[in-house]
Order: C-alpha cells, then sequence, then structure tokens
C-alpha cells in the first residue's frame, strides 16, 4: 500500500516532490492551497492537482487527517 503525503501549500516546491512521487508511485498524494479558495485562482491550482494525481483537500485540516507525511511548503 502505498503512503499517504500530505503537501501544505502547492506552488513551485510541491510541484516539484509531486512530479516525483507521481513518477514512482510511491505515494497516494494529497494537497491543500490557499490558492483553491479563491474563484480567481482555484481552477488553475485545481489543475496542477489533476496534472500529477493529487487529491484536492478542501481545508488544511482534511488535508492532514490520516496522513502518513506532512509536508508544509508555504511562503
Amino acid at each position: 500500500m502505498a503512503a499517504m503525503v500530505t503537501f501544505l501549500g502547492f506552488g513551485e516546491a510541491g510541484l516539484t516532490f509531486a512530479e516525483a512521487l507521481h513518477a514512482t508511485g510511491a505515494a497516494s498524494v494529497t494537497a491543500y492551497d490557499i490558492l483553491t479558495d479563491d474563484p480567481a485562482t482555484a481552477p488553475a491550482k485545481r489543475g496542477d492537482y489533476v496534472r500529477w494525481g493529487v487529491a484536492d483537500a478542501g481545508s488544511a485540516a482534511e488535508a492532514v487527517h490520516g496522513a502518513r507525511l506532512i509536508i508544509s511548503i508555504v511562503t
């Protein structure tokens, strides 16, 4: 079974990590980014999730629930 990894923040660094995890298939990945809270930026950010097979969490609390590894990459 793949480990569940969660990203809090999904910008350039998160995308890089997710790309590597996606390529190996070693983890189930979930992410939350505040850009998904803004109707103007949410579609592009959710497109990033889809591109790398990342599950979209509705909140930070949802994202970390049940995670085995939490990676916070925010500025």
